[in-house]
C-alpha cells in the first residue's frame, strides 16, 4: 500500500483525477458525448487547436482508460522523481501535444476522419523517458524475472507500432513515433536545450574535423595544420 501511495505525487493525482472526471462524464452523461467529441482529436483539429491538448483527457473506452491510468501511475512518479515536477509536466504535455499534432497532420493529408481519445501518447513518452533515464537498471516483472528498463520501453513502443499497423492507422503511427522521439529527447540530461547544444557541438566537430584533444584533423586531399611554439 505504501508503494501505491508513494507514486501518487500531487502532479500525478491531478492528472489521474482530470482523466477520471472526463471518463465519468462520458459514461454517465451520454448527452454530453457531442461536446466531449469536440474536445477529442478529430478531423478539425487543425482549425480547433485546443483539441491537441483537451484530447489528452478525453476517454471513451474503459480498457484504454484503465491501462492509461495504470501506466501513468506506474511510470509517472519515477520520471517525475528523476527530472522534477516541472520537467515531468513539460515532457508529458509536450509529447502528448506533439503526438496529437502529428496525428492530425497525417490524418488531414490522407483525408482520414479518425478520432483519437486518451493519454496513451504522453504515457508512452513517459515509458520512453524512463527507459532513457534508468537505461540498464534491472526491474522485476515477475518473481525471479527481471528486465532492463530500456527493454521495457522498447516493448511498449513496439507494441504501439504493431497495433497501429494492424489497424492500418497511418495517423496513429505518426503520433506514436512523434511521442517516442519527444519522450527520448525531453528526457536527455539537461533537457532539450542541452540535447540541442550537444548535437550542435557534435556537428561543429564533424564540420571542422576536430579530433580528440581539440586539434583540427587533416582534411581529405588537403595538408595537415602545423602548430609552432
Amino acid at each position: 500500500m505504501d508503494v501505491v501511495v508513494a507514486r501518487l505525487t500531487p502532479a500525478i493525482k491531478v492528472l489521474l483525477v482530470a482523466n477520471a472526471t472526463a471518463f465519468s462524464f462520458w459514461v454517465a452523461l451520454p448527452a454530453a458525448h457531442p461536446l466531449l467529441e469536440r474536445l477529442a482529436l478529430g478531423p478539425r483539429a487543425l482549425v480547433q487547436p485546443w483539441q491537441l491538448l483537451t484530447a489528452l483527457f478525453i476517454q471513451n473506452n474503459f480498457i484504454s482508460f484503465i491501462f492509461g491510468m495504470i501506466g501513468l501511475w506506474f511510470v509517472g512518479a519515477l520520471v517525475e522523481h528523476a527530472v522534477g515536477t516541472r520537467r515531468f509536466l513539460t515532457l508529458y504535455f509536450a509529447a502528448g501535444i506533439l503526438g496529437n499534432l502529428a496525428t492530425a497532420l497525417v490524418a488531414r493529408a490522407l483525408s482520414l476522419g479518425e478520432m483519437s481519445f486518451g493519454c496513451y501518447l504522453p504515457v508512452l513518452a513517459l515509458f520512453v523517458a524512463d527507459g532513457r533515464i534508468r537505461g540498464r537498471t534491472q526491474v522485476p516483472i515477475l518473481p525471479n524475472l527481471y528486465f532492463q528498463v530500456r527493454h521495457i520501453a522498447m516493448f511498449w513502443v513496439a507494441w504501439a507500432i504493431v497495433a497501429c499497423l494492424i489497424d492500418h492507422s497511418a495517423s496513429g503511427l505518426a503520433g506514436v513515433l512523434t511521442a517516442t522521439v519527444a519522450g527520448y529527447l525531453l528526457a536527455s540530461p539537461g533537457g532539450l536545450r542541452e540535447a540541442y547544444y550537444t548535437f550542435r557541438a557534435r556537428r561543429q566537430r564533424q564540420r571542422y574535423k576536430v579530433l580528440d584533444g581539440g586539434l583540427p584533423g587533416r582534411a581529405k586531399g588537403g595538408r595537415s595544420h602545423k602548430y609552432w611554439n
